[in-house]
């Protein structure tokens, strides 16, 4: 070995120098150092992508946003035919019902009570109409739908102001609907449906729209 004092080369056995004295001191090998090992991207380019997607879903969507007008009128006309309250207050704009009381001085349980008078009526009727027809049914298609401007539009967004909802826009529906019974055209009429597009999802509009029946 050398010394790591005057760099005379010794025995390796040797513990001192032979020409300075100095003590030796076994050279240490180098250290292995090993790469660390790299950690695999795939995890994290799972996430971005998953952030991707759903920031195009999101861009895609939106602009379209909640219930369509067609949609408004396919629930309200399925849940009159299957008694559904529940269903028919979901079109409404929301909070509507809470206006309402507001407006009517009305309790919770006093329009709890109106609803369920007010779905057991529709039940019988349904009964009644079951009770003279037997095997009876509706269909119905849309025969045009327009969009509702200048005067018709103001006098519903003034109406709607009122009770504190931004309506931007309103459309007017001709339905035909037909009774079928037995399979056979029985009678056919059509209906006006108004809708009201607050926010980005479309409602039904009370105040002009005809009775489903």
């Amino acid at each position: 070995m050398y010394c790591g004092q005057c760099g005379a080369k010794n025995d390796d056995a040797a513990a001192y120098c032979g020409n300075c004295g100095a003590r030796l001191t076994p050279a240490q090998p180098n250290p292995v150092v090993r790469p660390k090992p790299r950690r695999s991207k795939a995890p994290v380019l799972a996430v971005a992508a998953v952030v991707v997607v759903l920031a195009i879903v999101l861009l895609v969507w939106k602009p379209f946003g909640g219930r369509s007008p067609e949609k408004v009128i396919d629930q309200l006309i399925t849940s009159v035919l299957d008694g559904n309250m529940d269903g028919m207050l979901d079109v409404l704009p929301d909070g509507m019902l809470g206006k309402a009381m507001d407006a009517g001085d009305i309790s919770k349980s006093e329009m709890d009570y109106y609803l369920e008078e007010g779905e057991e009526e529709l039940q019988l009727m349904l009964e009644q109409i079951d009770d003279y027809y037997g095997d009876w049914d509706y269909e119905y298609e849309i025969l045009s739908m327009e969009d509702l401007r200048g005067s018709e539009l103001r006098n519903i967004q003034d109406q709607y102001e009122e009770l504190d909802y931004d309506v931007t826009a309103a459309k007017v529906a001709e339905v035909g609907m037909t009774l079928l019974v037995d399979g056979d055209e029985e009678s056919y009429e059509t209906t006006r449906f108004y809708l009201i597009e607050i926010g980005r999802s479309w409602y039904f509009e009370t105040i002009y729209s005809d009775s489903v029946f």
